[in-house]
């Protein structure tokens, strides 16, 4: 497809082109005129050159201008890179930290489930009140594994002293 394109491109400027030639080597095209600009006369010159000599300025003028775009965005393409390069680095080090956080939170959370099923089977007496008190404590622990799978979402911080 992209060939295509430019092939009907090259098509399209060949013909303008060759109406362009055919035209201007006419004969009425090689006459002299001269240009006045308010009080400035020219010397005459065949009347081709002019349209020629605007098309070149022009041409001029367009290939100064886009090079100037093209390389002033590339320039700011970089820097987007390099700032996109440098944010990627620092979400990448903020997801081992919060990580690291959630397994350590997890690890306090399964010693102090050990710890808590170590004193109920050994220190307290198999009561209603005291399976209560320890089925509080799971309760508590799982919702600390949600709030901990949660984590990984994206909300906003909360700091807890606030």
């Amino acid at each position: 497809m992209r060939l295509l394109k430019w092939a009907l491109f090259f098509a399209v400027s060949f013909v303008v082109s060759w109406i362009l030639i055919t035209t201007f080597s006419q004969w009425q095209f090689h006459t002299g005129a001269p240009i006045r600009i308010i009080t400035y006369q020219t010397r005459e010159f065949p009347l081709f050159y002019y349209p020629i000599g605007t098309f070149v300025i022009g041409l001029g003028i367009g290939l100064t201008t886009a090079a100037y775009n093209f390389f002033s965005l590339q320039g700011r393409l970089r820097r987007k890179n390099k700032e996109t390069k440098k944010l990627g680095l620092e979400i990448d080090a903020l997801r081992r930290e919060l990580d690291a956080k959630v397994s350590e939170v997890r690890e306090v959370e399964a010693h102090s489930r050990e710890v808590g099923r170590v004193e109920a089977a050994s220190v307290t007496p198999a009561g209603p009140a005291n399976t209560e008190t320890h089925q509080q404590d799971n309760v508590v622990g799982d919702s600390l594994d949600t709030e901990a799978s949660r984590s990984s979402e994206k909300r906003p911080y909360k700091d807890p002293s606030a």
